[in-house]
């Protein structure tokens, strides 16, 4: 994941990763474990509605990430326990978060659509061409899918504030000096890291770390995010050990690379539709397990999306949206700390001139949590 040929006291992750990719790519190994109703399925038009009449009963036609398929236009609703969110379409839609939003967060979703006899409310607003985050939960909250009374809330940053939390993060890794560059924010409930050029007309790497404030050994560390696009941007969310450099372990949770042209990382508009989940146990470029996967997801940069490893003794364990990717039997135990970042290059190629800058085109992270086994 680094990208340090020339800082001393690190190691050179930067062939080591790329060959890993290379295995990835053409060896197969990604595991399509998410493409189960993923992002690229064709949904019918769409648009946000109110709830139909009370009197309504709704049929119960996909579970979360599954399509919802009726006949003629229809309002469906999404989510459970009481807590929904409605659309309407005309003859099916994905049951997902990336479509409705997050009713529910942190529970089981499914799709209902109401009776024939029903009929679909009007539209009050227009759809949005802007994926929102959902909505923030209480302390209490779980892991997402998993089973709420196996862990306890370790770290939590909802992004609420306006500035970045300095009690929780520095913004800029050890071997980085501080910059003034203007390439993040926290607004709107979000952390946003965008693609700029620094002083020196240069796109420089942005990595905001809980170095030296929050650590951790072993748990379950989850990101909801949406991600960037254009040549270069190489988003990422992912925990180090730096106590004694070089031979330490790491946990990519998720990398992407907008910038890819073969078609394996990035569409043609340079669109991320994977990602890479990967460890090193011991570091790049030394003995020890590693092991990239690559789950085909559809195109990450449109919704809010849930990217997570549970790290045991002995296994790892890197989910996408609550659905599990991969397992690997491995053991790291040094205390890890949390990274997020946006830099440039590996397969993502070079940042230029066609890369979008600015807040629009953000790493947009809506939570960043962590919990302990109990």
């Amino acid at each position: 994941m680094f990208n340090l040929l020339s800082k001393p006291n690190t190691r050179t992750m930067l062939c080591t990763s790329l060959a890993v990719l290379l295995t990835a790519c053409g060896g197969g190994s990604g595991t399509d474990a998410a493409t189960n109703g993923n992002a690229t399925t064709t949904l019918a038009t769409s648009s946000t509605s109110t709830p139909a009449t009370s009197a309504a009963t709704w049929t119960e036609c996909a579970s979360e990430w599954d399509t919802c398929s009726f006949s003629g236009p229809q309002q469906v609703r999404y989510g459970t326990d009481g807590k929904y969110a409605y659309k309407n379409a005309t003859d099916s839609i994905e049951c997902s978060n990336a479509v409705f939003g997050d009713p529910a967060v942190g529970l089981g979703k499914s799709c209902q659509y109401a009776n024939a006899a029903t009929t679909p409310a009007t539209p009050t607003t227009p759809p949005s061409t802007t994926p929102t985050a959902t909505t923030k939960p209480t302390s209490a909250l779980a892991p997402y899918g998993q089973d709420a009374s196996l862990y306890r809330l370790a770290f939590q940053d909802e992004f609420e504030g306006t500035s970045l939390d300095t009690g929780k993060w520095t913004d800029h890794i050890w071997y980085d000096p501080a910059t003034s560059t203007n390439d993040y924010g926290v607004n709107g409930g979000s952390l946003k890291i965008w693609p700029q050029r620094n002083a020196s007309g240069q796109f420089a790497e942005r990595i905001l770390v809980t170095d030296q404030k929050y650590y951790q050994t072993y748990g379950y560390f989850e990101m909801e995010a949406k991600l960037p696009i254009g040549a270069g941007s190489w988003p990422a969310f992912w925990l180090l050990n730096s106590d004694n450099p070089p031979a330490e372990p790491e946990i990519d949770i998720m990398e992407a690379y907008s910038g890819d042209t073969t078609g394996y990382w990035a569409d043609a508009n340079k669109h991320p539709i994977r990602y890479g989940a990967t460890f090193f146990q011991n570091g790049a470029n030394t003995s020890g397990l590693q092991k990239t996967e690559a789950p085909a997801t559809g195109d990450l940069s449109t919704g809010f999306h849930k990217y997570a490893v549970k790290w045991e003794p002995n296994q790892l364990s890197f989910y996408f949206d609550g659905k599990l990717v991969s397992t690997s039997a491995v053991s790291m135990s040094k205390r890890m700390y949390i990274l997020l970042d946006m830099q440039y290059g590996s397969a993502s190629g070079s940042a230029d001139d066609t890369t979008p800058t600015g807040p629009s085109n953000s790493f947009e992270v809506n939570y960043v949590r962590t919990w302990q086994f109990k």
